[in-house]
């Protein structure tokens, strides 16, 4: 494995690893987290790439182009040291931000993290699949910060208004990258950038690429969700709205105008859009009262600036683009984090309600200020030095382009609008206002909380100062430019002359502002870009429930009519517009006993349909799938026998947990006609998957694969038994993808029964018992001379009423629990060789639990198993995915085995596979499955009947005091 991708594992490691450590520590555990992105920075600082690029890849789908492929150089080189050094800066403010007794301050530093691994990754990838999956992991990680505050409607509402819009643009451009890869013959963004290809395709996925960096970026029609995503914690917008997240679309927009800047429309549709997101986002940070809004508009507006210059797409443009997205990030950043002290000091963010906190809190006021004059251009700030070379650049280009000339004159105006919003946030925040009353102290900040903001600052006037430094990186970072070098001083030139007239006209245009008091006059809100998103949610919203009326509608049989006949209209419909080759042959049978075992099914099936209770129909549904396996197993295959024969008990238990809440006998019997519909859709499925079987023994005109299997699983995952082999290795992504799904019904199994809450609620004080009984029981096994009285074996006998219990089962159950886990261990570690694996040790394991509580109880499942099942399965998922990627780091293929044989002597050779890892892995999420079935189906529902009946005894209780 390469330094990049260590350096990115490293980091989401150290997210995970947070989570402990911040909910032990409180917000002290910030310091320890800020040590994470603070490592990667000077690590990242020793990497400074000279000369060619730093490349690597590691293979792991070559046949779908996914590979995973870093490669960074000067630009991704300064990308990844901002979004660690932001990361590490903004986690150490944390610190003093957040109070000790704060909700969620584990989740909200394993999450931060988590978001910078992912930016991290996305600016150093270079394979365009692996650029989407960090992509939308930003998407993700993002929408769980913005939701921070989940119990806050406005945090939810704001969170999955960001969601959606840069999900959809996510997509679309996952649609143009799939296109750009296969017209490209590559996967590699910088070799289809080095030779980008052409056709009008390409021309349409630049643009479906574009959309989604526009929306990720917040540019105009998508601009309305960041200032909406305010509702975030400070430290987030500092991060994710000014240093990190929406520079990604900047980034990639920046990485796509040098391929592909001569697309028909790509330059108008950039600098166009970018135009009017840095007006209207200008007028509109003059418009409002919060600091925090006003910041946030004026971040949409200096998004708009660099969309536009990066989309004038000449190299000149985007060396000055560069220069104006560090200055921006430097100083915009720090802004935030003051507005998140002044809220924290004050208790609100109102201008009309904030007065004379300069005075009271000057420190607090100067880094604003140097922070505001380095976003308005003031020199010696980085500001200065950036905006002056994005006006030089603008205006030369213009000469020859008159849509620079439009871009420059747009850059001017909207700097105008930059000079006037920041001097009103100032004003706003730390001026004497005479008729508002002075802001009282509600909450004494650290003075640590300054640091960072402090470091901020001294960045944009380090970066000023020494701008040659700086002019050196940025060449470097976009080549042959040929931009005029960075500097404080050029002489007299345009570019001052502009500047000047810039920073006059905006002081004028903010005392006129100021002095009026009234906020400028704007478009009528249902002409607004966020009316348009709620009337498409709104309707979006009306469709699904007028749909979910027709289609849902609570039928159990109507699904399944809908269900079965699309399969027959799909597959039938096949079979009839084709020309299928049928078999020249076919055997009815290859065993005379398969015969009686058909015959036992279908006579099963038929009586079924007849049957009057609940019960009787789901032992004789039953009987079809048992005699289904004995059919499995007279083909010779014992190891899909046995998991039919599992899967059937544990469905049938499951079933007998459900129908024992419903009433026992089937009371509702269905008319004469739709007995006959259900009749021809029952006929239609037979006949139809009868056809298209003996279709597809026809239609083989190959060898069967099946043939190769035995060798193929011999030489590359050392065992004999090819199903496991199967699922654990040559198939093992399509069994990881089943984990998921497993894990996904359970949830959604317990989310329909649990009333209030998914966490576990067996007794918790039944395992503590548990434990010290299971202790107590050892000791007096160890001493025979203990006179003690021997006690049940159940581990919560005490608590089980004395007339639910039945001495046979206890006994059976006795002799059977260990023989069935042992029986399961077995299986698990056999599996590789002979009939079993994980998937079928899990259920025979899941078994024994069942016996358990079948005996016990809710009390007794709860004690057998003192682990919450979410874990377990949780556990289970985490050591399949590892055992699957875990191979790349060592230089082969996802989910490839190593093995080593051991030679125990008289007792053989034990085979050691690493992929028996990975099938513990399946073996603890169907046995967490189970647990979780049997504490959802069984153990509550066994908890609300007893609420039910003490509520009923209760209330019998209480009318009879009344009546006496």
């Amino acid at each position: 494995m390469g330094m990049l991708a260590a350096l990115v594992l490293a980091l989401a490691l150290f997210a995970i690893i947070t989570y402990p450590i911040v909910r032990r520590l409180n917000n002290t555990g910030f310091l320890v987290a800020a040590a994470g992105p603070a490592a990667a920075f000077f690590v990242l600082l020793g990497m400074k790439p000279e000369g060619d690029p730093v490349s690597e890849s590691i293979s792991w789908l070559p046949q779908l182009g996914l590979d995973l492929t870093f490669r960074m150089d000067m630009l991704s080189w300064l990308f990844a040291l901002l979004v660690s050094g932001a990361g590490a800066l903004i986690l150490f403010y944390c610190r003093n931000y957040f109070e000790e007794n704060d909700e969620g301050l584990a989740r909200f530093a394993s999450v931060f993290l988590g978001f910078a691994a992912s930016m991290l990754g996305l600016v150093l990838a270079d394979n365009v699949y692996l650029l989407f999956i960090f992509w939308e992991a930003t998407t993700v990680f993002s929408f769980l910060l913005i939701a921070h505050s989940f119990r806050l409607r406005t945090s939810r509402a704001a969170a999955l208004q960001a969601l959606m819009v840069t999900t959809a643009g996510g997509l679309a451009m996952l649609v143009g990258l799939v296109f750009l890869a296969h017209a490209a013959d590559t996967a590699n963004l910088s070799e289809i950038l080095a030779a980008p290809p052409t056709g009008t395709l390409v021309h349409v996925s630049v643009f479906l690429v574009l959309a989604g960096a526009l929306s990720k970026s917040a540019i105009f029609p998508f601009h309305f969700w960041l200032p909406g995503a305010m509702a975030a914690p400070t430290p987030v917008s500092a991060y994710l709205h000014a240093a990190a997240m929406v520079k990604a679309g900047v980034y990639l927009i920046a990485r796509f105008s040098t391929g592909f800047g001569d697309v028909v429309g790509f330059r108008e549709t950039l600098v166009i859009l970018g135009a009017i997101t840095m007006i209207s986002g200008g007028l509109r940070a003059l418009r409002q009262h919060d600091i925090k809004l006003i910041v946030a508009h004026g971040t949409v507006s200096q998004l708009g600036l660099l969309v536009m210059v990066f989309g004038v797409g000449d190299p000149r443009a985007s060396f000055a683009g560069l220069a104006l997205l560090f200055a921006h990030a430097l100083a915009k950043a720090p802004l935030f984090l003051v507005v998140g002290v002044v809220d924290h000091r004050t208790g609100t963010r109102d201008v009309r309600k904030l007065s004379g906190l300069g005075r009271q809190a000057p420190g607090l006021a100067t880094l604003a200020v140097l922070a505001s004059l380095s976003m308005m251009g003031v020199p010696p700030f980085i500001g200065f030095v950036a905006k002056e070379s994005a006006f030089t650049e603008l205006f030369v280009i213009g000469q020859q382009s008159p849509l620079a000339m439009f871009a420059f004159v747009i850059a001017v105006a909207g700097s105008i609008l930059t000079v006037a919003y920041m001097t009103r946030f100032l004003w706003g925040a730390f001026a004497t206002k005479s008729r508002v009353p002075l802001c009282t102290l509600v909450h004494r900040e650290s003075p640590l909380i300054l640091v960072a903001p402090t470091v901020f600052v001294l960045l944009t006037l380090v970066g000023g100062v020494a701008s040659v430094y700086t002019d050196g990186l940025l060449q470097v970072a976009v080549p042959n430019s040929g931009a005029e070098h960075l500097a404080l001083w050029h002489g007299v030139t345009p570019a001052l002359i502009t500047s000047a007239v810039v920073l006059g006209l905006g002081a004028v245009v903010a005392a006129i502002a100021i002095r009026s008091d009234r906020t400028l006059p704007g478009l009528p809100e249902r002409l607004s870009a966020a009316h348009v998103y709620w009337l498409v949610t709104h309707w979006l919203d009306v469709i699904a429930v007028r749909l979910t009326a027709l289609t849902q509608r609570g039928s159990l049989p109507f699904y399944l009519a809908v269900i079965l006949s699309v399969t027959v209209a799909t597959l039938g419909g096949t079979l009839a517009f084709s020309s299928p080759l049928w078999p020249e042959q076919v055997q009815l049978w290859t065993s005379p006993v398969q015969v009686p075992i058909a015959l036992i099914m279908i006579v099963a099936a038929i009586f079924a349909l007849r049957a009057h209770t609940r019960f009787q129909a789901v032992i004789l549904v039953g009987v079809t799938g048992y005699g289904l396996s004995a059919i499995f197993a007279l083909h010779g295959a014992p190891d899909l026998a046995l998991t039919q024969v599992l899967v059937e008990t544990v469905t049938l238990i499951a079933f007998v947990l459900v129908i024992r809440r419903l009433p026992k006998q089937i009371g509702v019997k269905a008319t004469v006609s739709r007995r006959w519909i259900r009749a021809l859709i029952g006929t239609g499925v037979g006949v139809t998957i009868g056809l298209f079987a003996l279709v597809a023994l026809g239609g083989r005109v190959a060898d069967p694969i099946s043939l190769y299997m035995p060798g193929l699983a011999e030489a590359g995952g050392h065992g004999a038994n090819v199903v496991n082999v199967m699922l654990v290795d040559i198939r093992g992504w399509d069994t990881l993808g089943e984990l998921s799904v497993i894990l996904a019904a359970a949830t959604g199994v317990a989310s329909l029964v649990f009333l209030s809450t998914r966490v576990d609620t067996l007794p918790k004080l039944s395992r503590r018992d548990a434990r010290d009984q299971v202790h107590e029981y050892i000791r007096r096994v160890e001493d025979p001379n203990d006179p003690a009285e021997r006690r049940t074996w159940l581990l919560a006998g005490r608590s089980l009423d004395p007339s639910r219990r039945s001495i046979l089962l206890e006994v059976v159950v006795r002799i059977i629990f260990h023989a069935l886990i042992l029986l399961s261990f077995y299986l698990l570690l056999t599996g590789h060789n002979s009939p079993g694996g994980g998937f079928s040790a899990g259920l025979v394991a899941g078994l024994a639990l069942v016996a358990r509580y079948l005996t016990g109880g809710r009390d007794e499942l709860g004690a057998t198993v003192p682990v919450d099942a979410g874990r377990i399965l949780g556990a289970g998922l985490a050591l399949a995915v590892t055992m699957a990627i875990l191979p790349l780091f060592f230089g082969q293929a996802a989910l490839a085995s190593a093995w080593v044989d051991v030679d125990l002597g008289v007792f053989g050779v034990l085979p050691v596979v690493t992929s028996t890892l990975f099938d513990i892995g399946v073996y603890l999420v169907v046995f967490g499955l189970v647990l979780d079935v049997l504490r959802s189906l069984g153990a509550e529902v066994d908890k609300q009947e007893e609420d039910e009946m003490q509520a009923s005894l209760d209330e019998a209780e209480t009318s009879k005091g009344s009546a006496s």
